[in-house]
């Protein structure tokens, strides 16, 4: 009996340090496992994003912008805003005045525009709202000269004219490229063309004396209502200059006449145009702008 309490006392202390061994080691292995894993967690970047690209909440606390979620326009340049525009180019007249002109007992101008000049040159300026990246709203201001007409052709008599508009000016811009984008637009406002004739006369003489020539310089001042139609294509020269071609037709009609006289002769003065005619202008420039 006490060999087999002896030999079951030996068997009982043979597993008890077996069985410490091998928790030790167990612990020892768990915490070599956990530890990286624990270490780890905290250096997540603040800036990690999940997939899809929406931004996640890191250690600070912030959050990134993803390139996605941007508002900015992809050129970074305005779509609206203010801009100005200069014109200048050549306009040739088609159709009556009015039904003509006599002072002093002679035929002052015969009433076909191309009488008065010969062709026009003209100088605008615009100003406006690009309200979208499609509509142009704003005023215009042109002024115009250029030389005399057929009815200036007699030796005795010299002219000279220039012209004034004010107007209002819508414009359409077709889609097109960065390069080039066609346009369109209205303008509608009022027209003013001044012209001044220089006639000599004969003066007779006092008693027996010589007769004499003696200057007389008569101004007129036609007003009326127009409207033109226009277009160009104007092409980028930076990221807000353009310059291009543009076309253009306008169509009045003359309702005032204002005439002034040397004291001491006989005048119309301020009055309504009788025999109303519908002219015409038709135009070829360019255009430049400044502006979104």
């Amino acid at each position: 009996m006490k060999t087999e309490h002896a030999r079951a006392a030996r068997t009982t202390t043979c597993w008890a340090p077996g069985v410490v061994r091998s928790s030790g080691s167990a612990l020892v292995v768990a915490a070599l496992f956990a530890s990286p894993a624990h270490a780890e967690s905290p250096s997540l970047d603040a800036s990690a994003t999940s997939e899809g690209g929406i931004p996640v909440q890191g250690r600070t606390g912030e959050l990134d912008e993803s390139p996605a979620m941007s508002s900015e326009p992809v050129s970074g340049l305005p779509e609206t805003g203010w801009q100005w525009g200069l014109k200048l180019g050549i306009e040739l007249p088609l159709g009556k005045a009015d039904g003509g002109l006599t002072l002093l007992g002679r035929e002052a101008r015969s009433g076909d525009l191309s009488g008065i000049g010969d062709f026009r040159v003209p100088i605008a300026f615009d100003l406006g709202y690009r309200t979208s990246p499609d509509w142009w709203i704003g005023l215009e201001a042109g002024a115009g000269l250029g030389p005399a007409g057929d009815d200036c052709t007699d030796d005795v008599v010299q002219c000279e004219w220039s012209s004034l508009r004010l107007g209002a000016q819508a414009m359409y811009f077709f889609d097109g490229s960065d390069e080039a984008s066609a346009w369109m637009g209205a303008v509608i406002g009022w027209e003013w063309l001044r012209g001044t004739v220089t006639q000599v006369i004969t003066v007779p003489g006092m008693g027996s004396g010589p007769d004499s020539m003696a200057p007389i310089r008569v101004e007129e001042k036609l007003g009326g209502p127009h409207l033109a139609l226009e277009g160009g294509l104007p092409f980028s020269l930076t990221d807000h200059l353009t310059l291009g071609p543009f076309l253009a037709g306008a169509v009045g009609m003359f309702l005032t006449d204002e005439i002034t006289c040397p004291d001491g002769l006989s005048c119309p003065g301020d009055r309504g145009v009788d025999d109303k005619q519908v002219h015409a202008w038709l135009a070829l420039g360019v255009r430049g702008s400044h502006g979104p």
